[in-house]
């Protein structure tokens, strides 16, 4: 689904995806995305990057317990939500570079069991 010029997402879309593994949404123009939209947990990579979000919900990712990749980097992101990641028990990299970042929660990562590569180069930390 990624470079399709999507400005939105209907609520429940990935419901039945328990199939899905790997959802690239990258390079389109989402603004916002529902809180629960990720439930489905089965997810193994989420790319969301070089959208338009500037926030997340502070759960958006709270479904994603299989995940082990997850890019929101070049997404306008201002700043991100305590507790955004602390389901991610799976996480091995995130990027969340070239955003607007310019402060970080002090236990943001504090739930991340494996990470291996945590990119935030290009913010304004």
């Amino acid at each position: 689904l990624s470079n399709n010029k999507l400005a939105s997402l209907p609520r429940g879309i990935f419901d039945k995806g328990d199939w899905l593994r790997h959802l690239n949404l990258s390079n389109n123009f989402l603004t916002s995305l529902s809180p629960g939209i990720f439930d489905a947990g089965f997810l193994v990579t989420l790319n969301i990057a070089n959208n338009n979000f500037q926030s997340l919900p502070p759960e958006i990712f709270h479904g994603l317990t299989a995940t082990t990749y997850l890019d929101i980097s070049h997404c306008q992101l201002h700043s991100l939500a305590p507790g955004i990641f602390d389901r991610l028990f799976n996480v091995v990299t995130l990027n969340i570079e070239h955003n607007n970042l310019q402060s970080l929660p002090s236990e943001l990562f504090n739930h991340l069991d494996h990470p291996t590569s945590i990119n935030l180069q290009h913010n304004d930390l």
